[in-house]
């Protein structure tokens, strides 16, 4: 009898998924929004961008300069099963479903990153300035994202970056 107790509780507590948030919450479908940009530079030099994945879709707008002049292109691309494993992976090894991320002072010139999404029914969000404790964690989970998006993507974004420079260096 008191083996069937254990079992039935076992078997409750797995249907519940344990309630921590944690690894179970990463195998829900996964929304995220990651923002990235080069910090203030002068504006042809000056790049940001905004990643999208919901499942195993994606996209990035890249911007190339500032308000008075800037460009924008757009891609969209499947993420590669292996990057999304690796993805969950980071998710679950940094506790972010779970994590309190501390806020942090921006340095002085450095880019804003920043991550907002969800997993399943759970939220989280990276401040855009995270505590020097926090940053290495943060930094693992942005290469994670960014390893979504493919490698001929990013250097069409370097390469139309260097172009957009190119003709406004000439100005």
């Amino acid at each position: 009898m008191k083996l069937l107790r254990v079992c039935m509780l076992a078997a409750i507590a797995a249907a519940c998924g344990g309630g921590d948030g944690g690894a179970d919450a990463a195998s829900g479908p996964l929304r995220l929004k990651y923002e990235n940009g080069n910090g203030p530079v002068s504006p042809p030099f000056h790049y940001d961008y905004t990643l999208l994945v919901q499942d195993s879709a994606g996209s990035v707008e890249w911007r190339a300069g500032t308000a008075a002049d800037t460009a924008t292109w757009t891609e969209r691309f499947a993420v590669a099963p292996a990057a999304m494993s690796h993805l969950r992976a980071v998710i679950d090894s940094t506790a972010l479903l779970t994590r309190k991320w501390t806020a942090g002072e921006p340095a002085n010139g450095a880019p804003a990153q920043g991550l907002t999404g969800s997993i399943g029914t759970h939220t989280f969000t990276i401040p855009a300035h995270v505590a020097a404790a926090d940053q290495p964690d943060a930094d693992r989970i942005y290469r994670a994202v960014e390893k979504t998006v493919p490698d001929s993507a990013w250097v069409s974004f370097r390469k139309k970056q260097w172009d957009f420079e190119q003709a406004h260096k000439q100005q």
